[in-house]
Parts: structure tokens; sequence; C-alpha cells
């Protein structure tokens, strides 16, 4: 798998796209933050990013069909990188599920 790794002004931020073989791309991304032994990353909110779409705040689409993620349905972001990155760090609200992070440990040298 390859894992594009994005700099932001204060963090690090994580992107791969999904093989599939429909013509809509569909990307996996979060915040990362990497240290010497381990890897932590964190995933999105849904609800946050919805409400910022429905806000006007940032360009996307809210699929209702797609319940999976949450029962309000999945955001689907399509505006850039750069102004996604951006507003996440201007914020001062909670763009990531900070309490459920994915840790990878390297236990061996």
């Amino acid at each position: 798998m390859n894992i594009q790794i994005m700099k932001g002004k204060s963090w690090l931020y994580y992107n791969w796209l999904f093989e599939n073989t429909d013509k809509d791309k569909c990307f996996y991304w979060g915040r990362i933050q990497i240290s010497e032994n381990r890897i932590i990353t964190w995933h999105p909110s849904n609800n946050a990013f919805s409400k910022a779409i429905k806000e006007g705040i940032i360009k996307g689409a809210i699929n209702k069909d797609d319940v999976t993620v949450t029962e309000a349905g999945s955001a689907r972001l399509t505006d850039s990188s750069i102004n996604i990155v951006n507003m996440i760090e201007s914020s001062d609200k909670s763009y990531f599920l900070w309490d459920d992070p994915i840790i990878f440990t390297k236990l061996r040298k």
C-alpha cells in the first residue's frame, strides 16, 4: 500500500487512494503522528465534516444513502487538500475522533 504524507502548518496528514474499479475515486485520510517507534492515526469526524459542508465552509457532498458511517450519511469532501487542511488548522472545532486512535508500535529495532 502506498500512503501519501502531507505536512500542514501544525500537523501531518495521511492519504491513500482505494483501488477500485469505479469511476469515482475514494480516498481514505486522517491525521498522523510519527515517532521513532510509534505511528498514531486519527480518523476524521464525519459529523464535523458534514456540518462544515452544510454550512458552506468547505466543498463537498453528503451521501444520505450511505448510513454505514452515521445515520445522517457520509461526508464526501471535494475541496482541495490545501483548503481542507487550512480549515482544520485554523478552526477551534474538532475535526478528528481523538478518543479512537489507531496506534502502530514497532516492537523490534
